[in-house]
């Protein structure tokens, strides 16, 4: 799996302009982050969430395109947090054991979805428990996400994101 995808799980972002106060403010109106969006057809590598949960901390839950074809998706929960404009976590492995995950549309039914997940997990190796921020540069009516893993800039991830209504009819889709 490459690391573009990865970064997706976590749905965070960032470029050239200054980045927002608070990169989540569309959020708190139930707006959803729509990675790589094709505004045509309504379609996203990826569409996140947030939930801010008593803690402070925020559910960040998102819906990732693993593979066009076969259509593979992977649903997963991950705690995060704003750092000095960034949105931050660690992408967990106990997240990824908890992910629901599709092929072709169809949630897959146990064990193979337990398999498919240690898959998963293998591939996201290198980043399990590392932790990642993502800030959001406006790019017009755009926004860049930028990744920070421990630290080192990847430049490689960065990915367009535009927020929409959950209503507005976007789907992760190839």
């Amino acid at each position: 799996m490459s690391i573009l995808l990865t970064v997706a799980v976590l749905a965070s972002l960032a470029g050239q302009a200054s980045p927002p106060a608070d990169p989540l403010a569309p959020a708190a109106s139930g707006m959803l982050q729509c990675y790589a969006p094709d505004v045509v057809r309504h379609r996203c590598q990826s569409l996140a969430g947030y939930r801010k949960r008593a803690d402070g901390m925020i559910d960040n839950s998102a819906v990732v395109m693993l593979s066009p074809s076969p259509y593979v998706v992977m649903e997963t929960v991950t705690p995060v947090e704003i750092d000095a404009g960034a949105v931050c976590g660690a992408i967990r492995k106990q997240d990824i054991e908890a992910a629901i995950v599709s092929v072709d549309g169809k949630k897959l039914v146990e064990p193979y979805a337990t398999n498919l997940r240690a898959r998963i997990a293998a591939g996201m190796k290198p980043i399990i428990d590392h932790r990642i921020c993502t800030t959001y540069v406006p790019d017009g009516a755009r926004f860049i996400a930028r990744a920070v893993i421990e630290g080192s800039t990847q430049t490689t991830t960065e990915q367009t994101v535009i927020w929409v209504s959950p209503d507005a009819g976007y789907t992760v889709a190839p």
